[in-house]
């Protein structure tokens, strides 16, 4: 009983990957492994079995996804936090006060997000990384796009 994510084979049984995604591998894995449990059930109940232990494997891979994403988007706000305090002309120490400013609101708006909010770093390294890698984009950005003018001046 295998399912297919992305390019990889995954057993939905023990949620290991298969190293060849040939039926071979997979026929090969099922006989030694799992044969003497599942082959009791008969065609309707192994199918039955089989979507169950898929959905949960579903639902596992999908955890990850959201706590990922979620990692990603208290990276991005950190970053928009960053920008605006540089574009603003701030220093970054202030990244601190505006953390405090925004816990306060939460706690008071909806404190059952404040552990989402406690996430987002805005400490004083952490906005000066962030400044010095928007700084170093911009310049990749500008020395790509001059690579097509004609003309300098």
């Amino acid at each position: 009983m295998q399912s297919k994510t992305g390019e990889k084979a995954i057993c939905v049984i023990i949620s290991e990957t298969i190293a060849v995604w040939k039926e071979y591998n997979i026929r090969r894995r099922y006989d030694t492994k799992h044969a003497e449990i599942f082959s009791q059930f008969k065609e309707k109940e192994r199918l039955n079995k089989f979507e169950s232990l898929s959905q949960a494997l579903q639902s596992q891979q999908n955890f990850f996804m959201k706590q990922k994403k979620d990692n990603e988007n208290y990276t991005l706000t950190s970053y928009k936090i960053a920008y605006v305090l540089v574009k603003r002309g701030k220093p970054f120490t202030d990244g601190n006060m505006i953390k405090d400013c925004i816990m306060e609101a939460v706690t008071e708006l909806c404190p059952e997000k404040i552990n989402m909010f406690k996430m987002v770093s805005l400490a004083l390294n952490t906005i000066s990384r962030r400044v010095e890698h928007i700084g170093n984009n911009i310049f990749k950005q500008t020395i790509n796009k001059a690579q097509s003018f004609n003309w300098y001046s």
